[in-house]
């Protein structure tokens, strides 16, 4: 259970299953009646003589087995980077560094009548009162009050531009308003400045704080604290000064860009407060008994309180990371595992072809260390032609996966090294082991064939 997400449950698709079986055996019979209709065209006479067996003899279908153990491994390499690529992205997912153990945060999201949201100081000496009861609470490290939900949405959509100067269409932003305590409960860094007090909360400055992202589109990463910024949000601009910038932090899920923000005065915000935010000394789960039965007492009656802990609302888009990095890496093996097979396969044929010859180079003199090296050489260039074709149509083919790879690069060195570093190795594997076990041919029997 939680393993994987709701929606990634896979089933079994009979027309899809249909096709594959189709194409497998359609793929059989190819390769399968291909060598068979190039050994009905040999010469009969050519044939009883032995010819196709003399030592030295380089096969007529030698090229194309090369070129198909080549195109094998660039196919292979191509979708394995693609797969190592994806699977990097989404493992950053689960090493973000969010500031915070979502499993220690919980978010109460009250709803009230209708009719309460007319009176909206009422509504905001609601949400004091209910935090100062939540912090009184064993067990909790501390509460803040905020309009948008830590990592996973970072606010009210709006427009911040500078006020002198700047472009006159502002940069889109995700705006919140944020009591004191917000700092610690969302583990927010400060990388400038400082973050909005209980002064700044009680008078309802007009002071805001912004994250590196918004410094720098607002061009003014350098030197930003004491700059005016005007906040397009509701009907009228409102002007905040800049105290504080905070260093990026997900705001908008765990795999999408940092986006843009701002954090003001929940008591200047335009909009009601919308949730209290609580952070447990350890696991917020077992706080959540407790967290509503206070909530009960706190609120008036006919109050729907949601709450849940931040592990929980981030699951979903864990579940679906966890399932597509399953199903990746279960694909990058296999395809791992089909080269191997494919180059032993195809490595052990051509020994066997050689093995008279072997035996006669060996009834001559050569060493075992000469031997495995005229065997390995032939399919080491071909794997090694493989792996620069499968590098570049890599290089090609990752491009149509930019958008879903994050802060990964297309061309990623560590992702491209470990794939041709792991498909080298079974290459080598695959080659060495044939040429090796042909080390056993008994020369003598050789000789007699001959």
């Amino acid at each position: 259970p939680n393993t994987f997400a709701p929606e990634s449950v896979v089933e079994l698709n009979v027309r899809v299953l249909l096709f594959a079986v189709g194409l497998s055996m359609f793929t059989v019979l190819l390769f399968g009646l291909a060598p068979a209709w190039q050994v009905a065209r040999r010469d009969r006479v050519e044939w009883l003589r032995g010819i196709s067996k003399a030592a030295g003899e380089v096969s007529r279908t030698n090229w194309l087995r090369d070129i198909f153990v080549g195109a094998q491994v660039a196919m292979s390499l191509v979708l394995m980077v693609g797969a190592t690529l994806l699977m990097r992205s989404f493992a950053g997912v689960f090493l973000a560094d969010t500031g915070v153990d979502a499993k220690s945060v919980a978010i109460a999201f009250p709803i009230f009548q209708q009719n309460a949201y007319s009176d909206r100081g009422r509504l905001r000496q609601l949400m004091d009162e209910a935090e100062i009861q939540v912090r009184s609470l064993p067990g909790v490290r501390a509460v803040a009050q905020a309009t948008g939900t830590p990592i996973l949405n970072g606010g009210a959509s709006a427009k911040v531009r500078l006020v002198s100067g700047g472009a006159e269409q502002g940069v889109s932003v995700m705006a919140t308003g944020d009591s004191t305590g917000l700092l610690d409960v969302a583990g927010y860094r400060i990388s400038q400045g400082r973050w909005l007090t209980d002064v700044d909360v009680a008078g309802k400055r007009n002071v805001a704080v912004i994250n590196e992202t918004l410094a720098r589109r607002l061009d003014i990463a350098s030197s930003p604290l004491g700059a005016a910024v005007a906040l397009h949000i509701g009907n009228d601009p409102t002007r905040y000064e800049i105290v504080g910038v905070l260093k990026d932090a997900p705001n908008h899920g765990l795999r999408l860009p940092v986006e843009p923000a701002i954090h003001v005065p929940v008591t200047t915000f335009p909009f009601s407060p919308g949730q209290l935010v609580i952070r447990a000394q350890g696991r917020a789960d077992g706080l959540l008994d407790p967290l509503w039965r206070q909530l009960q007492r706190t609120l008036p009656n006919n109050r729907f309180i949601y709450l849940k802990t931040l592990d929980t609302l981030l699951e979903p888009e864990l579940g679906a990371h966890r399932f597509a990095l399953a199903l990746l890496g279960t694909f990058a093996v296999a395809g791992l595992a089909l080269a191997l097979i494919g180059l032993y396969a195809v490595m052990s044929y051509a020994v066997a072809r050689r093995s008279y010859e072997v035996g006669i180079r060996m009834a001559l003199g050569a060493r075992a260390r000469q031997v495995v090296q005229l065997l390995a050489t032939r399919g080491a260039v071909t794997v090694a032609i493989g792996i620069a074709a499968g590098t570049a149509g890599s290089a090609a083919a990752t491009r149509v996966l930019a958008s879903y790879l994050g802060p990964i690069s297309t061309h990623d060195p560590l992702s491209y090294g470990a794939v041709i570093a792991a498909l080298a190795l079974t290459a080598l594997v695959a080659i060495i082991v044939p040429a090796t076990r042909a080390l056993g041919i008994d020369p003598a029997r050789a000789l007699r064939h001959e």
